[in-house]
Protein backbone atom coordinates (compact mmCIF):
# COMPACT_ATOMS: atom_id res chain seq x y z
CA UNK A 1 0.00 0.00 0.00
CA UNK A 2 1.88 3.27 -1.13
CA UNK A 3 -0.09 5.58 1.37
CA UNK A 4 0.03 5.73 4.99
CA UNK A 5 -1.01 8.30 7.38
CA UNK A 6 1.41 8.74 10.53
CA UNK A 7 0.29 9.38 13.65
CA UNK A 8 0.01 12.97 14.68
CA UNK A 9 0.14 13.43 18.71
CA UNK A 10 4.05 12.00 18.92
CA UNK A 11 6.82 13.41 16.98
CA UNK A 12 8.97 10.08 15.84
CA UNK A 13 11.72 8.77 13.50
CA UNK A 14 10.02 6.05 11.44
CA UNK A 15 11.86 3.64 9.10
CA UNK A 16 10.34 3.80 5.74
CA UNK A 17 10.90 0.57 3.51
CA UNK A 18 9.67 0.35 -0.40
CA UNK A 19 9.58 -2.60 -2.25
CA UNK A 20 8.69 -3.15 -5.99
CA UNK A 21 8.66 -5.98 -8.70
CA UNK A 22 9.13 -5.50 -12.17
CA UNK A 23 6.46 -7.09 -14.69
CA UNK A 24 9.53 -9.49 -15.33
CA UNK A 25 9.40 -10.62 -11.39
CA UNK A 26 12.67 -8.66 -10.22
CA UNK A 27 12.16 -6.56 -6.97
CA UNK A 28 14.44 -3.85 -5.51
CA UNK A 29 13.91 -2.20 -1.75
CA UNK A 30 14.90 0.76 -1.10
CA UNK A 31 15.27 2.31 2.81
CA UNK A 32 15.12 5.53 4.55
CA UNK A 33 14.59 7.30 8.28
CA UNK A 34 12.22 9.87 8.46
CA UNK A 35 11.47 11.77 11.08
CA UNK A 36 8.16 13.01 11.26
CA UNK A 37 7.21 16.01 13.51
CA UNK A 38 3.57 17.27 13.52
CA UNK A 39 3.72 19.22 16.84
CA UNK A 40 3.89 22.85 17.74
CA UNK A 41 7.03 23.93 19.22
CA UNK A 42 8.27 26.78 20.23
CA UNK A 43 12.19 27.78 21.91
CA UNK A 44 12.81 30.85 23.99
CA UNK A 45 16.32 31.39 25.38
CA UNK A 46 16.53 32.18 28.91
CA UNK A 47 19.09 34.78 28.85
CA UNK A 48 21.04 37.21 26.19
CA UNK A 49 23.93 39.44 26.26
CA UNK A 50 23.11 42.75 24.95
CA UNK A 51 26.96 44.56 25.10
CA UNK A 52 27.76 45.38 21.97
CA UNK A 53 30.35 42.29 21.58
CA UNK A 54 28.42 40.77 18.66
CA UNK A 55 27.55 37.44 20.47
CA UNK A 56 24.04 37.02 21.18
CA UNK A 57 23.14 40.53 21.19
CA UNK A 58 19.25 40.05 20.87
CA UNK A 59 16.42 37.30 22.67
CA UNK A 60 14.79 36.12 19.80
CA UNK A 61 12.37 32.88 19.58
CA UNK A 62 12.25 30.23 17.29
CA UNK A 63 9.51 27.57 16.68
CA UNK A 64 7.67 25.71 13.85
CA UNK A 65 3.97 25.81 13.37
CA UNK A 66 3.33 29.39 15.20
CA UNK A 67 0.36 31.06 13.54
CA UNK A 68 1.80 34.35 13.02
CA UNK A 69 -1.92 36.10 12.50
CA UNK A 70 -2.59 34.90 16.22
CA UNK A 71 0.42 35.99 18.39
CA UNK A 72 1.53 38.39 20.87
CA UNK A 73 4.44 38.12 23.06
CA UNK A 74 5.25 40.57 25.90
CA UNK A 75 8.07 41.00 28.22
CA UNK A 76 7.52 42.03 32.27
CA UNK A 77 9.98 43.71 34.58
CA UNK A 78 9.71 43.13 37.90
CA UNK A 79 6.87 45.33 38.87
CA UNK A 80 4.98 43.83 36.09
CA UNK A 81 5.65 46.88 33.59
CA UNK A 82 5.69 45.64 30.16
CA UNK A 83 9.44 46.58 28.54
CA UNK A 84 8.50 45.08 25.43
CA UNK A 85 5.98 43.83 23.00
CA UNK A 86 5.59 42.16 19.76
CA UNK A 87 3.17 40.81 17.57
CA UNK A 88 5.59 39.42 14.99
CA UNK A 89 6.97 35.79 16.17
CA UNK A 90 10.17 36.97 13.97
CA UNK A 91 10.78 40.15 15.79
CA UNK A 92 13.36 40.09 18.02
CA UNK A 93 14.50 42.33 21.45
CA UNK A 94 17.22 44.11 21.98
CA UNK A 95 16.89 45.30 25.32
CA UNK A 96 15.51 48.24 24.84
CA UNK A 97 12.71 49.74 26.10
CA UNK A 98 9.24 49.79 24.48
CA UNK A 99 9.11 53.21 24.52
CA UNK A 100 12.69 53.39 22.78
CA UNK A 101 14.12 55.75 25.12
CA UNK A 102 16.72 53.92 27.11
CA UNK A 103 17.98 50.50 27.36
CA UNK A 104 16.43 48.00 30.71
CA UNK A 105 19.12 47.14 33.26
CA UNK A 106 20.52 44.32 33.81
CA UNK A 107 18.53 41.55 35.43
CA UNK A 108 15.57 38.91 35.50
CA UNK A 109 12.51 39.73 32.81
CA UNK A 110 9.61 37.00 33.02
CA UNK A 111 7.80 36.70 28.97
CA UNK A 112 4.68 35.46 28.28
CA UNK A 113 3.53 34.24 24.79
CA UNK A 114 0.15 34.00 23.57
CA UNK A 115 -0.28 31.73 19.65
CA UNK A 116 -1.76 28.86 17.92
CA UNK A 117 -0.62 26.32 16.87
CA UNK A 118 -0.91 26.55 12.68
CA UNK A 119 -2.05 22.82 11.91
CA UNK A 120 -4.42 22.30 14.46
CA UNK A 121 -5.57 25.42 15.66
CA UNK A 122 -5.00 24.82 19.27
CA UNK A 123 -4.04 27.71 21.82
CA UNK A 124 -0.63 27.96 23.05
CA UNK A 125 0.48 29.63 26.10
CA UNK A 126 4.03 29.96 27.30
CA UNK A 127 5.47 31.66 30.40
CA UNK A 128 9.15 32.31 31.63
CA UNK A 129 11.84 34.12 32.21
CA UNK A 130 15.01 35.80 30.59
CA UNK A 131 18.04 37.28 32.40
CA UNK A 132 19.48 40.26 30.69
CA UNK A 133 23.44 40.11 31.27
CA UNK A 134 25.88 43.16 30.17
Amino acid sequence: NPEFTFPADVPAEFEIELVTQSNQGCTDTVSYSVYINNGFSLFAPSSFTPDGDGVNEVWKIEGIDIDEANFRMAVYSREGEVVFQSFDPTHFWDGSHISGAHYVPNGVYSYQITTRAKTSGDRQKLYGHITILR
